[in-house]
């Protein structure tokens, strides 16, 4: 099958509409038995392995969720930023937020409004399928691909291409665990490409241009770099490549342990080499059908703009200051290469911009087509596209917005930061509050001049995790728990010297910790004394870690962690920072309302609960001999139906219907050899049911027993793939 781009945008497959239907039918469910109090764990599960593969996480707030929704290459139309605004407004915290994976969640919105919301942005040619889980996420790209010379070519149209097929597949959605691919358009590789599972290089190999191919990179509490897979394939060969790689993964990757599952783990249990050896098997395979290939229409991506008779704004009309103009045009506009056109850089606070304005700016944008948008990496937006001479419109639409910061510098909006323990189960710390003091600090240094600061990187996360991407910055940050006098504090690790532009990169080197409130004072410090040798001394930031820089900080770190005072002395240094648009925060760090991690939830999960009951039942049995007919019989029908459904979804099955459960069980465990044929007479429904006589099913106790302990011994004999025995490999 051959998928043609034939506009800026990826098509949604004709299957999406029953998955929506299914989806928000399972919703509906999940809603009735929990308003009656019957929702259990093997319930519980199976839905957070559903929802959270279509973009929908549960925040730190009870019973309010996130929903993040797919932009590949940070793609977004104005028409469809415009009613994701709207679905913001009516349904969220009323503005869209941007994200490091270049695309746009909606936050606090309630389960209830879930069908709804989804059949709006299905008919807005948007979809959330994928936004979490042990899926293929959001594919990514630099967002001003096609515009500068530093492009070897674009490479917007392969990032969409290759969204519209893999979507379309069901073996997508279903992996060890999440599955991240991006592409960058030159060496430089500034969508690091390089950390990510797949990684796609851009370049041409005589005269036929196509991409690198480097494999089993990732951040997160271990990060990788990727190694080199494919020196050159064409382009032409770009869904073979991937889709060769996706089932290398799916056949080998570690089902078992979520801590060891993404590609990164099997890369270096298996080494480059055997790897590439069962890459290439399938690659030669794929290739043998022609119909695979992508095939985009890249013309559908031109960098134009339609005409307009739109007015265009006069600074001199208006009651604002020309050089506040000129300065934002130094900071944010950069003329492309096709004439008469600007990228233009829009900053907005914490990647959130508030619905009127969202509307505001897509409907001027509209003006000029749709291929004008791109959700950019560090929670900003990239414009394309934009006539030179509405530049003026452009700033006065942007000067108004609640979170613009059109008047500061580039280096201070471009600062990375999570939103960490304000809504994420998993966080700490909150870095968003933490980067509005580390601007009010800078901003307030009279010897720093932040201007020169630009491409110089700060991220934060709230927690070990890379949400952040904390692992590529020039100075990074990470949230951790601080102690003194047994009371716990925010605070941070940090990291220095992250070299992501070479080609062998390295990620930034954790160098010491320090109590959060300290960290806009660290920074000012540390950039003043950076800027000044750097000037001084005409040093690279690299050759001023390894002469002073990097001992510099853990010598303040050092002294800032000797200051840290007693909760006695000091409640605030105890308190984290609040996030903005909040009610200032008073209470000292607690961590009793961390939550789980969603983002690997899957439906292999199913294998754990199952396990659990199974165990849990078996125990029941072992120390309840005399326990009464009716409790054992009940007792004994729950073990027989979890030891029948535990291993199905290691065959591919996933469902909750009994008839169904065990006539696949019997189908490929028992007829297919697995298991022992003397389980046979359990799958008899006069046995399962019992429903008439409790005895019939207490007959067969020693039976059941055993079925249950060979089924978890088969589970123990699977390898890591969960594909098959480790004694068939």
């Amino acid at each position: 099958m051959i998928i043609t781009v034939m506009c800026v945008h990826y098509i949604l497959p004709d299957n999406l509409t029953d998955e929506i239907s299914d989806f928000s039918e399972s919703v509906r469910n999940h809603i009735a038995l929990r308003e009656k109090g019957q929702v259990r764990i093997e319930e519980e599960t199976k839905f957070k392995a559903l929802r959270v593969s279509h973009g929908l996480y549960e925040q730190r707030e009870k019973d309010t969720y996130m929903l993040r929704i797919r932009c590949p290459g940070g793609l977004i139309n104005p028409d469809q930023l415009i009613v994701v605004a709207n679905l913001g407004l009516l349904y969220g915290s009323g503005d869209v937020h941007f994200t490091t994976r270049q695309e746009v969640q909606l936050h606090q919105i309630n389960l209830k409004d879930i069908p709804e919301i989804l059949s709006n942005l299905f008919n807005a040619g948007l979809t959330s399928r994928g936004g979490g889980g042990n899926t293929v996420r959001n594919i990514l790209c630099p967002a001003d691909s096609g515009l500068t010379t530093r492009d070897i070519f674009d490479v917007s149209p392969y990032a969409v291409g290759l969204t519209s097929k893999l979507i379309s597949e069901s073996e997508s959605w279903n992996l060890p665990r999440k599955f991240k691919i991006a592409f960058s358009d030159d060496l430089s590789d500034i969508a690091y490409s390089k950390s990510t599972c797949l990684g796609f290089i851009a370049s041409i190999k005589d005269g036929l241009e196509g991409f690198e191919v480097h494999c089993g990179g990732g951040l997160g509490r271990h990060p990788a770099i990727a190694k080199p897979l494919l020196d050159f394939i064409p382009k032409e060969n770009l869904y073979y490549a991937t889709k060769a790689l996706l089932k290398v993964y799916d056949r080998h990757g570690n089902r078992k342990s979520k801590h060891s599952s993404r590609i990164k783990f099997l890369v270096s249990k298996i080494g480059i080499d055997e790897l590439s050896t069962l890459f290439q098997e399938e690659y030669a395979e794929l290739q043998k059908d022609k119909g695979l290939k992508i095939d985009t229409e890249e013309s559908a991506f031109a960098n134009k703009a339609l005409s307009s008779d739109l007015k265009v704004e006069e600074l001199d009309n208006v009651d604002i200051n020309f050089d506040r103009f000129e300065k934002w045009k130094e900071r944010f506009v950069t003329p492309q290469i096709q004439g008469g056109l600007a990228a233009v850089k829009i900053m907005i606070r914490s990647g959130d911009l508030e619905t009127p304005d969202a509307v505001e700016l897509s409907s001027f944008l509209k003006n000029f087509g749709s291929n004008n948008i791109r959700c950019d990496r560090d929670q900003n937006i990239l414009l394309r596209n934009i006539p030179l001479k509405y530049l003026t419109n452009l700033f006065l639409i942007v000067s108004k917005f609640k979170n613009s910061m059109v008047d500061t510098p580039i280096f201070l909006g471009e600062m990375i930061n999570c939103t960490g323990a304000q809504t994420c189960q998993l966080g700490i710390c909150k870095p968003r509050g933490l980067v509005e003091a580390i601007h009010e600090e800078l901003l307030s240094n009279k010897n720093l001049e932040l201007d020169e600061l630009k491409n110089f990187s700060i991220n934060l996360s709230g927690c070990p995790n890379s949400c952040g991407m904390h692992h590529i910055a020039d100075i990074g940050f990470f949230g951790k728990v601080g102690r003194k006098d047994s009371k716990i504090y925010p605070a941070y690790n940090v990291l220095l010297g992250a070299e992501m532009d070479k080609k062998e990169p390295q990620y930034a080197k954790l160098v010491s910790s320090l109590p959060a409130n300290r960290i806009p004072d660290l920074l000012s410090i540390f950039l003043e004394d950076w800027l000044e040798h750097k000037k001084s001394k005409n040093l690279s930031y690299k050759e001023y870690l390894e002469a002073r820089g990097t001992q510099f900080v853990q010598d303040l770190c050092s002294t800032f962690n000797d200051e840290m005072p007693s909760m006695e002395e000091n409640i605030n240094a105890y308190v984290d920072y609040t996030p903005p648009g909040h009610e200032k925060n008073t209470e000292p760090l607690s961590l009793k309302d961390i939550g789980q991690g969603e983002c690997s939830a899957g439906v292999f999960d199913m294998i754990g609960v199952d396990k659990g009951l199974i165990e849990k039942n078996l125990k029941s049995l072992k120390n309840n001999g005399a326990a009464p007919n009716e409790e054992r019989t009940i007792i004994l029908k729950d073990t027989l139906l979890h030891s029948a459904r535990m291993l199905l979804i290691t065959k591919g099955i996933s469902t909750t219907k009994e008839e169904k459960i065990f006539s696949s069980f019997k189908k490929h465990f028992i007829v297919g050899g697995l298991i022992s044929d003397k389980y046979l007479v359990l799958m008899d429904e006069k046995v399962r049911g019992a429903q008439n006589n409790p005895q019939e099913i207490m007959d067969f106790e020693e039976l059941i027993v055993g079925l249950a302990s060979d089924v978890i011994n088969i589970y123990d004999e699977m390898d890591d793939s969960l594909r098959s025995l480790k004694s068939n490999n």
